[in-house]
C-alpha cells in the first residue's frame, strides 16, 4: 500500500508539472508544500561543486566561483575527498540517482511488513513535505539516513561483529554530519559492559575527530544559515518569545538571560519526563533490545539535539520515520500505549502537511494575519508536543534499559535443598 501512494504521488507531480509547462518550482511550492529551487539536487550540486573547486586548489573557506551561489562550503572537509580520485560534478546525477534509491529501500526496509493502514501512515508520511524536499534537494541527510538506520538495525543484533559495525556506522554518520551524535542511545544492549564499550569507543572516536577538525566544525558554524523559514527548533519559538518580551520592556535583556531561561525550560521538561512521564506502563517494555527500539532511539535522538540545540530545515524530520515501527507496535500493545501512539502520528501528520495547507491558503489569502499566525502558533505548538512526547518515550526506553541491565546485574540465587 505505501509503494502504491508513493508511485501515485510522484506520478501526480510529473503531471502537475507538464500541465503547468515545466513550472516544477512553482507547482512543487504551490500544490506539494515543498520550496524547489534550481537546480534539481541543489544541495548536491553544492557538494559536487566543491569537488571541482578543490580540483582547482581553491580551499574551503573560499567563495566557490563553480558553485550556483558562489558559496564557500558549508560541509565537512570529509564530502572533498571524492576529489582526490577524479570525482567531478558531472556525476552529480548518477550520485543523486543512488542516493535517493538507497534512502528509499532503507526507509522501506526499515519499517518491515505493515499492515495496510500502517502501510496508508506510512506512505502519506513518506509523500510529506519534508521527505520530499529532502529528496528535491538531495541533502546529504539521505546518506546519513540510511548509515543510521542500518546502525540501528545493526546495533539490536547479538553479534559481536554487528555492534562493532553499529560503531563504525553511526560514526561515519556523524563525522558526515554532526546531529548523529543524538543516536548514541541506540548503541545500549541489554548487556551492561557491552553498552559502556559501544558508547564509550562511538565518544572517544568522535571526540578524537572533533578535536582534530575544531578549526573546521567553528568554520562551518560561522557560515551555516540559521534561518526560521521551513525549519524547525525549540529555539524559533523561543527567540520569538523573548523579541516580544524585549518589545513590552523597551529594552534588550542581557545575552546570558535568555540563553540560560532556555536552558532551565530544556532542563524542566527533560526533568518532568524522567521523573513523572516515564514512569508510566504505557512507555514500559517487558525487555529492551528489539529492533524497533534501537530504530525509535536512533531516529528519536537526532530529533531532540536537532530540536532543542538547532535551527534545522524540516527535511531533518525525515528521521523519525525511524520511529514509526515503535509507534506501530504501540498500537498493538494496549489502551494507553495507543493513545500515545496515536497522539504522535497525529502531531507528525500536523508537522509534515502544515506547510502544504499554508502553501494553499496564503496564495489566496497572502495579506492575512489570521492565516499567518494560526499556521505559525500550530507550527510550534505542534513542535514542542512532538519534542514532549518523544522525550517521553526515549526516556521510557532508556528506563527500561536501566531496569533489565540491573535486574541482570543481580546474582541468582538459588533455594536451599530440601532436607
Amino acid at each position: 500500500m505505501a509503494l502504491l501512494i508513493v508511485f501515485g504521488y510522484f506520478v501526480l507531480v510529473v503531471l502537475s508539472v507538464q500541465r503547468a509547462g515545466g513550472d516544477r518550482i512553482h507547482v512543487m511550492q504551490r500544490w506539494f508544500g515543498v520550496p524547489a529551487m534550481e537546480p534539481v539536487f541543489a544541495d548536491l550540486w553544492h557538494i559536487t561543486s566543491g569537488w571541482d573547486a578543490a580540483r582547482a586548489g581553491l580551499k574551503p573557506e573560499e567563495a566557490n566561483p563553480y558553485d550556483q551561489f558562489n558559496r564557500a562550503f558549508t560541509y565537512p572537509r570529509i564530502w572533498l575527498w571524492p576529489a582526490l580520485v577524479g570525482a567531478t560534478s558531472r556525476i552529480t546525477t548518477t550520485v543523486a540517482l543512488a542516493m535517493i534509491i538507497g534512502f528509499i529501500a532503507t526507509a522501506f526496509y526499515s519499517v518491515g511488513r505493515l499492515t495496510w493502514r500502517e502501510g496508508v501512515i506510512f506512505g502519506l508520511l513518506f509523500i510529506g513535505p519534508p521527505v520530499v524536499l529532502a529528496l528535491e534537494r538531495c541533502n546529504v541527510d539521505l546518506l546519513v539516513f540510511m548509515l543510521v538506520a542500518l546502525a540501528g538495525l545493526l546495533a539490536a543484533r547479538a553479534g559481536r561483529g554487528e555492534r562493532i559495525s553499529a560503531v563504525l556506522l553511526l560514526f561515519t554518520a556523524s563525522i558526515a554530519k554532526l546531529h548523529p551524535v543524538g543516536c548514541a542511545a541506540c548503541l545500549l544492549r541489554s548487556n551492561l559492559k557491552g553498552s559502556v564499550m559501544a558508547v564509550v569507543s562511538f565518544f572517544g572516536l568522535i571526540g578524537a575527530f572533533f578535536l582534530f577538525t575544531l578549526t573546521d566544525i567553528l568554520r562551518i558554524s560561522r557560515i551555516l544559515p540559521q534561518v526560521s523559514w521551513f525549519s524547525y527548533g525549540g529555539r524559533i519559538a523561543y527567540e520569538y518569545l523573548v523579541r516580544a518580551v524585549e518589545g513590552a520592556l523597551g529594552r534588550h535583556l542581557p545575552e546570558w538571560l535568555p540563553a540560560a531561561g532556555y536552558l532551565v525550560l530544556l532542563g524542566g521538561l527533560m526533568a518532568a519526563a524522567w521523573c513523572l512521564w516515564s514512569k508510566s506502563p504505557a512507555v514500559r517494555w517487558p525487555k529492551f533490545g528489539g529492533t524497533e527500539q534501537h530504530l525509535f532511539l536512533a531516529g528519536a535522538g537526532i530529533f531532540l539535539l536537532s530540536f532543542a540545540a538547532l535551527k534545522s530545515f524540516e527535511y531533518r524530520y525525515s528521521f523519525l520515520l525511524l520511529c514509526l515501527p515503535l509507534l506501530f507496535s504501540m498500537l498493538r500493545r494496549g489502551r494507553k500505549s495507543a493513545i500515545i501512539s496515536r497522539m504522535m502520528l497525529i502531531l507528525l501528520g500536523l508537522l509534515f502537511y502544515d506547510s502544504l495547507a499554508y502553501g494553499i491558503l496564503s496564495d489566496g489569502l497572502r495579506r492575512s494575519r489570521v492565516v499567518n499566525w494560526s499556521y505559525t502558533l500550530e507550527a510550534w505548538s505542534s513542535s514542542w508536543l512532538l519534542f514532549v512526547f518523544t522525550l517521553i518515550l526515549f526516556f521510557g526506553l532508556v528506563r527500561t534499559w536501566l531496569i533489565d541491565v540491573s535486574s541482570l546485574a543481580q546474582p541468582r540465587t538459588t533455594p536451599p535443598p530440601d532436607l
